[in-house]
């Protein structure tokens, strides 16, 4: 029997979400994780893992996204939908999308949660999208509560709360009515999230107050023996409930930056800038480097570079694009598939650009490297793209160099790449990385298994981060160039690097030139002695002899048969590069080859450059 729409007749109308505040537990559960490392995905695929609580839920989804095709708000139809589908209401009730979820949010058994965490990430980051409400609010429930809530206390209620902003609309028949026992909740506030623009029933301002919301009791009033009111104050707990996605604008700076926005003007021409596009080729690369552009010319390259031309390869690095621009461009590049390599850096983009483009990629599929280098970035940057890269799947490369995101930021980052399954270049190089980002690092590289070039180069790193770094090597196989270049790094740990490089090429050199030597030798010596028992005797002497040279010069083979392909590839470097060129003093080009060490002293600082150490089998 189909699901009947409780909105089909008047006399059923009864928005039983408003009401539930009762089914609250008293207790602090476990915060709500883990749904945020989720992909985002479309409405349909995040709701395929719930279908046995809701076996209506596609059909639900079908009307949803019917209904949401000019979503409002800067929302997509997916988001929209996602949240006009939260507030349908269907019998039976216990077969409801907002039924089931609150009901789960609300249990003590969190992994209870797991099929609803593509349908969290997708409902979430939409409501995140919608700007904050400050004010007053009402919620009810047909119960008398006074006694569960004391003044002064705090109460966390854990699932979604479906608010109104009018009094007398909660009062109507349709909500608590005019009589029996009623308790009124008159809520201040602060990141209420106005829905009526993806709500299917959009007669009621409806406020929808975000899972694991903490509130203190301010007072409570009892004006009549049925009817009791408790005022409640949002409060921010003292840890984080709930992992929210980033919102749109989450920074301090980002009203003062809203105030000096430029008016993108439509009028507007750049005809040299529109000449240089029109002679790139199409589908290629377009490179704006060095041409002095401003915010008023980023409409002109998305026409004619991104939409026109569908460049795979846009540069606009060294210009004076701000982060009014980026978000221009950030919109443009949300659902473009052609865009492969965008190079920002050396530009004014700030924390807030960061987070635009970050938001944009989300959703992107298509680029695979991304340079922001060399702009005013610092950690609150870095918490934004390790949260784009949580859920993005394509990103191959990730430039940020020369930029202030400092320890706790490659934090962030590092915690992330644990589980990215994509990135496989991460330059940080003079990004203010110690020697305590540095514990990060080397924590991320013990279980990454897909990073195999990392620049940490330009930054006060010491003897003891590198050693944290060659440490963690030894349990990465996949890494196969890193980038150092240190200057604290001392002499002693220098000598220890060529003491290494020196006992190697020893090792191997004297194997391989006196190993034709006793060759020959027990050649001869078989061919003269004709005598059994003097002959016995050489055997016995040539034999320890051997076993000797062979405890004392075959280690270089044991060491490279024993070692990983990693370290095998190592010392025929050394063999064919170091030990030619500074024992033979050959002159042997330097290039990046894989799976090399090149150390390179200076001659008037005592640093260590190592360019490349190349670590994968």
């Amino acid at each position: 029997m189909a699901a009947k729409d409780v909105y089909s007749d008047g006399t059923e109308n009864k928005h039983d979400r408003f009401l539930d505040v009762g089914q609250e537990p008293r207790r602090m559960l476990q915060p709500i994780e883990g749904y945020q490392k989720m992909p985002l995905v479309s409405l349909d695929k995040a709701v395929e893992p719930i279908v046995f609580y809701c076996p209506d839920i596609n059909r639900r989804v079908f009307i949803a996204m019917s209904n949401c095709e000019n979503p409002a708000d800067g929302l997509d139809q997916n988001e929209s939908a996602s949240i006009f589908l939260y507030t349908m209401e269907w019998e039976p009730q216990e077969e409801c999308l907002y039924y089931v979820l609150n009901k789960t949010l609300r249990t003590e058994n969190r992994q209870k949660l797991r099929p609803w965490y593509s349908y969290l990430k997708l409902v979430l980051t939409a409501l995140q999208k919608l700007s904050a409400e400050k004010q007053t609010i009402w919620r009810g429930v047909t119960l008398d509560l006074s006694q569960q809530y004391e003044v002064g206390k705090r109460y966390v209620w854990w699932a979604f709360s479906s608010c109104t902003r009018s009094l007398a609309i909660l009062a109507s028949e349709q909500f608590l009515g005019k009589h029996g026992s009623r308790t009124l909740f008159s809520i201040e506030c602060q990141n209420g999230k106005k829905i009526r623009s993806h709500s299917y029933i959009d007669v009621e301002d409806e406020i929808l107050l975000l899972p694991a919301t903490q509130f203190e009791v301010i007072s409570k009033l009892n004006p009549s023996s049925d009817l009791h009111i408790i005022h409640l104050k949002q409060v921010d707990p003292p840890f984080s409930l709930i992992e929210l996605p980033p919102t749109r604008i989450t920074l301090q700076v980002t009203s003062q930056t809203k105030k000096n926005e430029i008016k993108l003007s439509n009028n507007y021409r750049n005809e040299k800038l529109e000449e240089l596009i029109a002679q790139c080729p199409f589908k290629g690369t377009v490179n704006l480097k060095s041409q002095k552009l401003t915010d008023n010319d980023i409409p002109i390259i998305i026409q004619h570079a991104i939409i026109d031309k569908k460049c795979s390869y846009l540069s606009i690095k060294k210009n004076m694009i701000t982060d009014n621009g980026i978000n221009h461009l950030a919109k443009a590049i949300e659902s473009n598939t052609s865009l492969g390599v965008l190079a920002l850096d050396n530009n004014k983009i700030t924390d807030v650009g960061v987070h635009y483009i970050a938001q944009a990629l989300q959703a992107n599929t298509r680029l695979v490297l991304l340079n922001i280098s060399d702009n005013q970035i610092t950690e609150k940057g870095a918490r934004f793209l390790s949260e784009f890269l949580q859920a993005n799947s394509t990103l191959q490369d990730l430039l940020i160099d020369y930029t202030s995101i400092g320890d706790r930021g490659i934090q962030y980052l590092a915690n992330t790449l644990v589980q990215n399954s994509t990135l496989e270049y991460l330059s940080l190089a003079a990004t203010g990385l110690t020697d305590n980002g540095v514990e990060n690092l080397a924590e991320m590289l013990n279980h990454n298994t897909t990073l195999i070039d990392l620049n940490v180069g330009h930054n006060p790193i010491t003897d003891s981060g590198i050693k944290l770094i060659l440490d963690a090597l030894c349990n990465n196989n996949v890494l196969q160039k890193l980038q150092i270049r240190c200057k604290q790094m001392t002499n002693r740990f220098i000598k220890d690097i060529e003491n290494m490089l020196k006992v190697l090429i020893q090792t191997l050199v004297d194997v391989i030139i006196s190993l034709p030597f006793f060759i020959y030798i027990t050649y001869r010596s078989y061919t003269t002695i004709k005598d059994a028992n003097d002959y016995f005797v050489f055997l016995v002497v040539l034999s320890t002899t051997n076993i000797l040279y062979y405890a004392t010069f075959s280690l270089g083979f044991y060491i490279y048969f024993c070692s990983s392909s990693r370290f095998r590839k190592q010392i025929i470097y050394v063999l064919v590069g170091i030990h030619l060129k500074y024992c033979c003093r050959i002159n042997v080009q330097e290039r990046n080859n894989n799976n090399q060490i090149i150390p390179q002293l200076t001659t008037n600082k005592p640093a260590l450059s190592m360019n490349n150490i190349h670590t994968a089998q």
